[in-house]
């Protein structure tokens, strides 16, 4: 049956489709190891994320996040996020939980930038 293929899927590219919002049903993704999110309208992402416990690379590249969303600290597989081009201004401690030698790419520009303007305030 095709949904027992689907949840065989290792590689899931939904780059550049204006997707705002990912189903619940991602979390029947079990041996997903390469989400490619990029250039689509996500501002967070769904808690059944913490069910792909296969996933090391995140691609959130070009979306609409001010932040990390949540779920993405408690994937523990996760070798690589990929953050750029998004409006994040803020990493939460538990960036630590993350797996050791993880790649996390965030626009340099923009955090530097943000520093820049904090000075001004004070």
């Amino acid at each position: 049956p095709l949904s027992s293929q689907v949840s065989q899927v290792e590689e899931l590219y939904v780059y550049g489709n204006r997707i705002n919002s990912l189903p619940h049903e991602i979390a029947h993704l079990k041996k997903l190891k390469k989400l490619a999110l990029n250039e689509n309208l996500l501002s967070d992402l769904p808690d059944e994320l913490r069910s792909l416990t296969s996933l090391t690379v995140l691609d959130l590249r070009h979306n609409k996040l001010r932040q990390i969303p949540p779920v993405v600290y408690e994937l523990s597989s996760l070798q690589t996020l990929y953050l750029r081009f998004n409006k994040i201004n803020t990493v939460m401690p538990n960036i630590a939980n993350l797996k050791v030698g993880v790649c996390v790419c965030v626009r340099e520009r923009e955090m530097e930038n943000r520093e820049r303007e904090r000075e001004r305030e004070i």
